[in-house]
């Protein structure tokens, strides 16, 4: 039995770490791995993090420590996965020492970290970590990209060996519930507090047209911790028990971006949520959003700015989203599911 250690960044309550890796471990196991995992900042730094805490400093300095003692006994493992780095914001010490040891390793991204250094604001860590996730991808045996902005990325770094694969779903969680208002039209969209900004730019937008249409709603779903309305907008906490309820509450699901390499990296997962549910999306041309959406088939494209004529057409024809709703679906059934992303990872695991 081949055993396998994923180092992940989060414990299963990092939606980065939960899709691209805890997701998966029942699947491994029931195929024959033995699947252990290192989180490195786990619920404690979440909820520190969440709620802005200095604690969370003491929690990652912990996790650190807790890391170091794992790699201790690396060599038990026959498959090693580094989701994104093994320590923020340190050299690349230990992944080049792995790769010196003869310890291959798998690293997998959904996002454009290696911004974070290349990109920062702090002149030390452009100078001193602008190449680190180049080096981490270049000593791996085999990078996972979520897409190809990303795959793009370690092809420069020089990576051995590169395999998309995109954040998905499981589609036998997510599928469609007839539990809409049939009075309102409701826009939704769903995210984090971070990603929060992207929502929150539209709400003149929002305004504008509830007052031209006032059945028009809007359900945001994760910017919140607790339950709060605003007139026609909604508030509702991220729960993964009742997330997919409150997506198929919506008409339309929303994906707005700003145009920067940043967003480049993003993996379009809420796009595949919406059309888990067989929501009909509206999105900004950026990156992987190019990949997913086809216009006038399962959602539509907002150039520039033109939010409100984009969304004022669904108002006025609510037929289409249904139709192009199903369509997404079959986009789902066919390419953005985790029996998919499972078939390429044993594939790999197995070479």
């Amino acid at each position: 039995m081949k055993k396998i250690v994923y180092f992940t960044k989060y414990s299963s309550l990092g939606a980065s770490s939960r899709l691209r890796s805890f997701q998966f471990f029942s699947s491994l196991q029931e195929k024959g791995f033995e699947v252990s995992h290192s989180c490195l900042l786990g619920d404690r730094y979440l909820s520190a993090l969440y709620d802005n805490k200095k604690s969370r400093f003491l929690y990652l300095v912990a996790g650190y420590f807790k890391r170091m003692l794992v790699l201790l006994s690396v060599k038990k493992y026959h498959i090693v996965v580094i989701e994104k780095e093994l320590f923020p914001y340190l050299p690349a010490w230990a992944e080049v020492a792995l790769n010196k040891a003869g310890i291959g390793y798998f690293a997998d991204y959904d996002d454009a970290i290696f911004h974070n250094y290349d990109l920062s604001k702090n002149k030390w860590l452009r100078k001193f970590l602008s190449d680190k996730i180049d080096i981490v991808m270049k000593n791996s045996k085999c990078v996972f990209a979520g897409n190809s902005y990303l795959a793009d990325r370690a092809k420069k770094a020089g990576a051995k060996k590169i395999i998309l694969l995109p954040t998905v779903i499981n589609r036998n969680k997510y599928y469609k519930i007839d539990n809409k208002d049939l009075s309102h039209f409701t826009l939704g969209w769903i995210g984090s507090p971070s990603t929060y900004k992207y929502i929150e730019e539209l709400f003149p937008v929002f305004k504008k047209l509830n007052e031209e249409f006032p059945h028009f709603r809007v359900n945001i779903i994760g910017a919140k911790q607790s339950p709060e309305t605003d007139g026609f907008i909604s508030f509702i906490p991220w729960n993964e028990n009742t997330e997919v309820e409150e997506i198929n509450k919506f008409d339309l699901g929303i994906m707005p971006l700003h145009d920067t390499p940043w967003e480049q990296g993003k993996c379009s997962y809420k796009l595949i949520q919406y059309m888990g549910c067989s929501i009909a999306v509206l999105a900004s041309p950026v990156g992987m959003n190019n990949d997913i959406v086809n216009p006038g088939k399962n959602g539509d494209f907002v150039h520039g700015d033109d939010w409100y004529n984009a969304i004022k057409k669904y108002i006025e024809n609510k037929q289409v989203t249904i139709q192009e709703g199903h369509e997404g679906r079959m986009l789902i059934d066919s390419t953005y599911n985790t029996d998919n992303n499972l078939k390429k990872i044993i594939r790999a695991f197995e070479n």
